[in-house]
């Protein structure tokens, strides 16, 4: 896993490693890492791009300067040079700052996205653990009993919900989503 990557979900899911994180997840954040590492192989093509593109203008120049006789047309040679690997840089440099930016919407997506989802499952959780722990009380009514069990059903199928939600958005990310005609 990207180191980048690793730090964001210890931050701020307070995870270490991606082994208890549901396999959707998993998908989503390999994705993610993925994204990351193609930027990192982008910049060190580009850096390897720069320092050759570099040596091979300084050798230029001390050939150019050594014959003395073709000056003018070396020079303009030179200046060409010079001129196309401003440009390659300038396109490396352009192709970097996207493959980073894509890298950091897909990271800043990918927290927006685990906050979310967190509050949507810990909240029909919550309701479900203390009714739960209500029912496990043997002095309760029971009218009570059945109150609770109806809440414990509802949010229940309100958190079956919210995954089955992300279990279609992970099958949409890899069109594998199949779409019903309804007539």
């Amino acid at each position: 896993m990207h180191p980048l990557l690793r730090r964001q979900l210890e931050r701020v899911a307070g995870l270490s490693n991606v082994a208890g994180i549901p396999a959707p997840w998993r998908e989503f954040i390999q994705v993610v890492g993925d994204a990351y590492a193609a930027a990192d192989a982008d910049r060190e093509l580009l850096e390897h791009s720069m320092e050759t593109a570099s040596q091979e203008l300084c050798d230029r120049n001390k050939q150019l300067l050594a014959k003395n006789g073709e000056l003018g047309l070396a020079e303009q040679q030179l200046r060409k040079s010079h001129d196309d690997l401003e440009r390659r840089v300038a396109e490396r440099t352009a192709e970097l700052r996207a493959a980073t930016e894509r890298a950091e919407t897909a990271n800043r997506t990918k927290s927006a996205f685990l906050a979310n989802m967190s509050h949507e499952i810990r909240t029909p959780m919550t309701a479900i653990l203390g009714y739960a722990d209500m029912l496990r009380d043997a002095t309760t009514e029971p009218a009570k009993r059945s109150e609770y069990i109806h809440v414990i059903r509802q949010e229940g199928e309100h958190l079956l919900g919210v995954l089955n939600d992300i279990l279609d958005l992970t099958k949409i990310e890899a069109n594998k989503l199949e779409i019903e005609r309804v007539a």
